[in-house]
């Protein structure tokens, strides 16, 4: 076995790398944080300029500077993106078509890098008490589009009177990134069905809510109280909703029972952002055993409402969903019954990253969600 290495030399030439390395910490400009933190969440150079105001260029400019005090030198630039002269291993980013695709080293160091960057800000906003009558803060949440706009008008109403400076942003949600966005606070909080999740995320619970099925009253093939159509496709009298449109349990709800095998039978819609594959109810029947015709895939459950209201299409949804579309059911269109199948009750929840539970604002926040819900 060799003796080590001790020659004065090699204990100088040590110390020097650390005299640079504490220099170049010390000369690190925290912007390029940011643009290396914009550029790892988009992928695109030119909406990274865009959305931190800056050109291009400059944001070329600053990966660069930021692999150059990563001791990633050798950098040429090409009309196909960044080139090592002699090695891309010491690359951050790849051009792949009109996106900048993270390497395996910056895949690396990312998470932490963002991650303190995070606890930088979260420590700057604790900085000063949290008082919602005057912070300027902006809130993002992340929430399926077919949600939005049953939940948020009513949730702002509630939020806004309480926090009159602050601003809300919400983003439609996307599953496949949520873990990164909440995780470099591109968004600050997701509503969501229940999902299997890991730490660092957090969830809890907000709502749990039968399915329930809306149609139209006077649909053919609508059963009579025992489950069966009359001749005529029709109940009778005793079976109608009343005239303000209201039954016992489910808003305008009807008063019969949907049998099994109509349901079955018809021809349904369901709401999905996706133009093919099986929707979260489906998963549920076919477990059962069960498989129904779906005819019509839309966006949201306003569009699906109008269409049901308009045609002999079933809608299965949640029933805290289904009495916002009846109670904003003008025109009497719409009828709700039980699914007539034992279906497990569906959950919604709030998820946020571990890095914000100490924040004062963003616990404030969800604790107000949760009350309303």
């Amino acid at each position: 076995m060799s003796a080590p290495d001790t020659h004065p030399n090699t204990h100088a030439n040590t110390h020097a790398n650390i005299l640079s390395n504490a220099r170049q910490f010390q000369q690190l400009d925290l912007n390029l944080l940011k643009v290396f933190e914009a550029l790892y969440i988009e992928q695109n150079m030119t909406t990274v300029a865009q959305t931190l105001h800056i050109t291009p260029s400059a944001v070329s400019h600053a990966i660069k500077r930021l692999r150059s005090a990563l001791h990633t030198s050798n950098v040429s630039r090409q009309t196909s993106g960044w080139v090592a002269d002699n090695s891309k291993a010491d690359l951050l980013f790849v051009r792949k078509g009109q996106k900048m695709q993270p390497t395996v080293l910056c895949q690396r160091i990312a998470p932490k890098l963002i991650a303190n960057l995070q606890q930088m800000r979260t420590i700057l906003q604790q900085g000063g008490q949290f008082d919602p009558l005057t912070t300027e803060q902006t809130f993002t949440i992340a929430i399926p589009s077919a949600l939005e706009s049953l939940f948020m008008p009513a949730l702002y109403q509630q939020l806004a009177p309480k926090l009159p400076y602050a601003q809300f942003a919400c983003i439609n949600l996307q599953r496949e990134h949520i873990v990164r966005q909440l995780a470099t606070r591109e968004v600050d909080m997701a509503i969501d069905v229940a999902r299997a999740i890991e730490s660092p995320i957090m969830h809890k619970k907000l709502s749990s809510d039968p399915l329930v099925v809306l149609c139209r009253p006077d649909r053919e093939g609508r059963p009579d109280q025992e489950g069966r159509p009359d001749q005529e496709g029709r109940p009778d009298q005793e079976g109608r909703p009343d005239r303000e449109g209201r039954s016992d349990q489910e808003g305008r709800a009807d008063r019969q029972t949907l049998s099994l095998s109509a349901y079955l039978a018809a021809k349904h819609i369901v709401v999905s952002h996706r133009p093919i594959g099986t929707v979260l109810e489906d998963f549920a029947l076919l477990q059962q055993g069960y498989n129904r015709q779906v005819s019509l895939r839309c966006q949201n459950y306003q569009t699906a409402r109008d269409i049901v209201a308009q045609s002999e299409l079933l809608l299965t949804l949640p029933s805290v969903l289904a009495k916002n579309l009846v109670a904003s059911d003008s025109g009497n269109t719409l009828e709700c019954h039980p699914l007539p199948i034992e279906i497990a009750e569906i959950e919604t929840h709030i998820y946020w990253h571990d890095t914000t539970e100490e924040d004062e604002a963003m616990r404030w926040l969800r604790e107000q969600i949760q009350r309303w819900f």
